[in-house]
């Protein structure tokens, strides 16, 4: 039973509602198709061919100038908002390069890449976490000091 003095919406407050509905429903479907859609199929050179030219992309002089800049005009910046722009700034140079392996070039198709490597054949093997590695170390700064770090970790667990 309705409260007395409750107002009742008008028809086109009901209507908007309805659109806005529509809408909300549109984008839920939208993203579940985009959640199943199949990811291109890499194999393990492939997957790590990408890394590599990943890699060489945000290795850069003017990729990491771009970052050092983000980092000294934005230091007031929240650790997800940091990210957000970091992960813009990677997208810029990575989304080409993964279109190339015919993923989609958009976010969605970074981050259907980035999914793949975390399965087989891919799954945890040295070199693609080696990789995994080098490319937060770059999107975040300093790889040439964090890549001498991970050969000589390297050549210490191959030794012994």
């Amino acid at each position: 039973m309705a409260s007395r003095g409750a107002r009742r919406p008008a028809a086109s407050e009901l209507a908007a509602s309805a659109d806005e509905n529509l809408v909300t429903q549109e984008e839920t479907a939208t993203k579940s198709i985009a959640r199943t859609r199949q990811a291109p199929t890499l194999d393990y050179l492939q997957g790590l061919h990408a890394m590599d030219r990943l890699i060489e992309a945000v290795s850069t002089e003017e990729f990491q100038k771009n970052l050092a800049a983000l980092h000294a005009t934005k230091p007031w910046l929240d650790s997800q908002q940091m990210f957000k722009m970091r992960r813009a700034l990677t997208n810029s140079v990575g989304i080409p390069i993964v279109a190339d392996y015919g993923f989609e070039a958009s976010d969605e198709g970074m981050t259907m890449f980035m999914r793949t490597l975390i399965r087989p054949p891919f799954r945890a093997t040295a070199k693609v976490l080696e990789r995994h590695y080098a490319l937060t170390v770059c999107s975040i700064s300093m790889l040439k000091r964090w890549m001498t770090l991970i050969a000589k970790l390297q050549n210490l667990v191959e030794s012994g």
